[in-house]
């Protein structure tokens, strides 16, 4: 086995250095990881939670040595990812999988809930090369948005906002407004 491979698989364990409330069921916690700050948008790694399991989490952000996933309390791991707090042990491993690829065009990204966490990182490094950078940003209701305000100040214009219940932008999934936008592709700039 590779050197390279063997070091992105080996559990390394770390502090949590910061949680960020995002909603009443999504946080982002902050780490310092030197291999997985080297990951790029659309990679992931496996956040072990001791003595509970071991979750795959799309990145969020690198920032130096820092890195930042954001979770959804969904299950039992998540939910004792959620009881933990700054300075609590966690483990990771990666990154892993493949990276998306950069356009420097006109560029739409579309995510919902927590798929919106690795969008907004492809978002950060797209804002400089993208001619223009637009999201649709959706979820089931306002109370679970996320990364709006981010997402706002790197797009061209401001996001489409779709939510399933209508409390907040379009009622509907955040699919729909792509497929009026692809329709009206001649006579709308994105």
């Amino acid at each position: 086995m590779s050197e390279k491979l063997t070091s992105i698989n080996s559990l390394r364990t770390t502090q949590i250095e910061s949680v960020k409330i995002e909603n009443q069921t999504t946080k982002t916690y902050t780490f310092t990881d030197k291999q997985c700050a080297k990951a790029q948008p659309g990679q992931f790694l496996m956040l072990w939670i001791p003595n509970k399991d071991e979750v795959p989490l799309s990145i969020m952000s690198t920032f130096g040595n820092e890195v930042s996933v954001t979770v959804k309390d969904v299950g039992d791991a998540t939910h004792k990812l959620h009881q933990m707090k700054n300075g609590d042990l966690i483990g990771v491993r990666g990154p892993f999988g493949n990276h998306f690829t950069p356009n420097t065009g006109n560029v739409l990204l579309i995510g919902g809930g927590t798929g919106t966490a690795p969008l907004l990182f492809l978002a950060k490094k797209l804002v400089k090369g993208a001619k223009h950078l637009d999201f649709i940003i959706g979820a089931k209701t306002k109370d679970e948005l996320i990364f709006v305000d981010q997402s706002n100040s790197l797009c061209t214009k401001q996001p489409i906002i779709t939510t399933e219940n209508g409390t907040c932008g379009f009622k509907c999934l955040a699919t729909q407004p792509l497929e009026q936008i692809l329709v009206k592709k001649g006579s709308r700039k994105l």
